[in-house]
């Protein structure tokens, strides 16, 4: 298993504190702190549960590769069109 070099973007963008994710996932605060400064490599039991936890894929964690970040950004996210329940949007034609 390789450094959690996204661990802790993944972790703020659920809005959870190093003590809650280790608490889900059942190591200690240390241990999440240490994962995301690089100081110790998790198991790859752990690593699993953390993403488990945090909604991504073990390989989310650990990756470089560019844009996988996207969902994650509010403004990246499109908004779709609320329907009134028979697929028919919602907004008024133009």
């Amino acid at each position: 298993m390789e450094k959690l070099r996204n661990l802790r973007r993944f972790r703020k963008a659920k809005k959870l504190t190093q003590r809650e994710l280790a608490e889900c996932v059942g190591v200690s605060e240390s241990a999440i702190s240490q994962y995301e400064n690089g100081g110790k490599i998790p198991s790859f039991e752990v690593a699993l549960k953390i993403a488990e936890t945090l909604d991504c894929e073990t390989i989310d964690l650990v990756t470089t590769r560019t844009g996988i970040f996207d969902a994650l950004d509010d403004s990246s996210i499109k908004k779709e069109p609320a329907t009134n329940g028979d697929g028919q949007s919602n907004e008024s034609a133009i």
